[in-house]
Parts: C-alpha cells; sequence; structure tokens
C-alpha cells in the first residue's frame, strides 16, 4: 500500500480560532477580518459535566460587535454540545459573511436559539476553522 501527502495550493480553512475558556460573553471577530467563511466548529465540553451547551455564532457589521447582546440578537447558528461530550460539526460549503462588511462573533451559553446568556458552569473551550 502507497501513502500519499498533497500539498494543497489554495486550501480552505486556513485561519484557527481557540478559546479554551468560552462563555456567554462575546468573543468579538473571531477571524480578525471581514467577509470570512466557517468551515468546522468543535465543541469540547468534557470539563462541563453539568448542564449541555450551545455555541452560537453571530455576524455584525462592527468589528467589536457595536449593538449586538447575547441572548437578544438572533444568531446565525447554533451548534449543541451535551454535558461532558465533545461534538465536531464541518462545514463543506461553509458558513459565508452576508457581506465584505460583516464580522463573525462567538459566544457558549447554556440555553438553545437566541434567548439565554448563561455562562456555562464548566470549562468548554472552542476551536473554529475558516478563512
Amino acid at each position: 500500500m502507497a501513502d500519499s501527502l498533497v500539498s494543497l495550493s489554495n486550501p480552505r480553512g486556513n485561519l484557527v480560532f481557540r478559546e479554551t475558556a468560552a462563555t456567554s460573553t462575546l468573543e468579538q471577530n473571531i477571524f480578525n477580518k471581514v467577509g470570512a467563511a466557517i468551515y468546522a466548529v468543535k465543541i469540547d465540553a468534557t470539563q462541563n459535566t453539568s448542564e449541555d451547551v450551545y455555541l452560537a455564532i453571530y455576524e455584525n457589521t462592527s468589528a467589536t460587535a457595536s449593538g449586538l447582546t447575547v441572548g437578544t440578537n438572533h444568531p446565525i447558528t447554533v451548534v449543541k454540545c451535551r454535558a461532558g461530550k465533545t461534538v465536531e460539526v464541518t462545514m463543506p460549503c461553509g458558513i459565508q459573511s452576508s457581506s465584505n462588511s460583516s464580522y463573525f462573533h462567538a459566544a457558549v451559553k447554556t440555553s438553545a436559539g437566541t434567548a439565554g446568556n448563561t455562562s456555562p458552569s464548566g470549562t468548554v473551550a472552542i476551536t473554529i476553522l475558516g478563512e
């Protein structure tokens, strides 16, 4: 059996955002650029055994998330992770920002959807792959 390694000239997902202690406080401008795309997320809640957690991704035209409030504004997507577990989600076509003047922001909370802004009781790490 032969092994092979191919170098890609234009790989998807050349930016990695990682937060080792994510909370419901917004992580602002996660890729430090406008017009980004998200291709995968990983939520590691193995140190948070008390409740399920939800990674909420938001889009806003401000790099500082001006006017964006967790629990009030609608996230563009939410990913659930069971208490004490890890989940990885790939998005082959990606989540594209709606314009070249939008930034992605992220928060981890204990309720699904728009409502709720309670942080997890334990440590939750997130990794977001994008470009």
